[in-house]
């Protein structure tokens, strides 16, 4: 009788224990160790402290587009720019900012801030088409067109804060049912958003107005806009928060290309190369935090994604080539100016060159620009080359944001699946890339419920 009582107990003690016993930690992987992956990776992580967090990036460093280069500038000093994104400014850019103050990366000290200016001049011509005001003040300018640019930017910013039927409108639509003269629209409208952009005229006619609009008309037209840069680049920071990320138990995977994802015994399989050859975990959460293109190829091999599959190859991207340089011949030097557009005499884009001398000193000499092929080798010929960067950016077009629509109905069901990255909210930015991983986030939250 007593041993039977002893085993009850010892029956009850293990139920109990099982009951009370802590759950396996969820396996999240994260691929892709851009903006998005980096940001998905830190509010997962703040979320849920115990998750066993994976981030994989091809590369040897963390960044993505976000890539910080040193180059040196007019007195040869060394100093750290950025060739994929750039500046940012309160209000549209208040996620990144306030994801910089977490990892203690936003120092006044090492900020630089800005006021931008515009200069649209046809190659061969003396004179610029259009030229803003510098720093608030007239220098000669055409107050016609001026007029006229301002009422533009109130146009646009009106489709900013009431979208309304614009989201149906390709920007060439839009503009051509402006009341602005014709020849203004043609030479200064449509090369000023294709460099603000970075593609060519032609594309910019595509792109969804709506999207378009966000990079420019965030502010007021009585509003002057000042834009913030970091000393150290925004590649920097996403490496600094990598460092901090790894010290919370994060483990970050860089030359790490993943070749594919797929489920497998009702986990999600992942499959990277890294110096020891091809590896396979399992895990039970995984971000893709990559383009289009880049998950489609992820994906191919998982019999569910299909579907999917089929519409992430339907996504249009371009090429644009950021060249870094020392050539000031893709500048205004008459009339200085941050954004610089030349154009040809049929109002074709022929460069576009960010003076970044205009934001701080230290940048003196540097230019930034997206150039063509042909460009590229000239300034490489005249010995003025610094660095080279060739990025696939979307083209956000009506029938990209509809594609967007199907992709994220397909994920739907999906519940350990997220597809992420900046141009799944529009538009890419460092705004629109944090907004992505906190939808990460929130995905796995979901998705930790109903696992628990």
């Amino acid at each position: 009788m007593k041993q039977h009582y002893v085993l009850l107990h010892i029956l009850f003690f293990l139920f109990c224990s099982a009951l009370h016993a802590e759950k396996p930690r969820l396996r999240v992987a994260v691929v892709g160790g851009g903006m998005a992956g980096v940001a998905a990776a830190h509010y997962i992580q703040a979320s849920d402290p115990g998750a066993q967090i994976s981030l994989f990036e091809k590369e040897a460093q963390l960044g993505g587009n976000a890539r910080t280069v040193l180059v040196n500038n007019r007195k040869g000093q060394a100093v750290a720019v950025d060739a994929g994104p750039q500046y940012f400014t309160e209000g549209p850019w208040d996620e990144y900012i306030r994801f910089l103050k977490a990892y203690n990366f936003y120092n006044t000290d090492e900020i630089s801030e800005f006021k931008g200016s515009i200069s649209i001049q046809s190659q061969g011509s003396l004179r610029p088409r259009l030229i803003t005001p510098l720093y608030g003040s007239f220098r000669g300018e055409n107050l016609g067109k001026l007029l006229w640019f301002k009422k533009f930017f109130s146009m646009a910013y009106k489709v900013y804060r009431e979208p309304g039927d614009a989201y149906a409108k390709n920007i060439g639509d839009w503009v051509h049912s402006l009341l602005l003269p014709p020849h203004f629209k043609e030479e200064v409208i449509i090369p000023f958003l294709a460099a603000s952009l970075g593609t060519t005229t032609d594309d910019i006619r595509k792109t969804s107005t709506v999207e378009i609009v966000k990079l420019f008309a965030f502010r007021r037209p009585s509003m002057r806009s000042t834009f913030k840069v970091l000393h150290r680049g925004m590649g920097s920071a996403l490496e600094h928060a990598g460092a901090e990320l790894r010290k919370k138990g994060v483990r970050i995977c860089t030359s790490s290309p993943v070749q594919s994802v797929f489920l497998r015994g009702g986990n999600y399989i992942v499959r990277y190369e890294n110096g020891r050859g091809e590896q396979e975990e399992a895990f039970d959460f995984v971000v893709l935090a990559v383009h289009a293109y880049q998950a489609a190829r992820i994906l191919q091999e998982d019999v569910a994604s299909a579907e999917l599959n089929t519409v992430l190859k339907g996504f249009e991207y371009f090429r644009a080539r950021i060249v870094l340089h020392s050539d000031s011949s893709f500048v205004n030097t008459r009339h200085p100016a941050f954004l610089n557009v030349f154009t040809t005499a049929d109002n074709r884009m022929r460069s576009n060159t960010m003076n970044l001398g205009m934001i701080d000193e230290r940048y003196e000499g540097i230019y930034k620009s997206w150039l063509s092929e042909e460009l590229c080798t000239q300034v490489k010929d005249r010995g003025r080359f610094l660095h080279e960067t060739v990025f696939s950016h979307p083209l956000i077009t009506p029938a990209f944001s509809e594609n967007l629509k199907r992709m994220e109905q397909l994920l739907e069901p999906r519940k350990d699946l997220c597809i992420g990255g900046g141009w799944t909210q529009g538009l890419e930015t460092q705004e629109t890339a944090l907004i992505s991983g906190r939808k990460a986030m929130e995905k796995y939250i979901r998705f930790k419920a109903e696992e628990s």
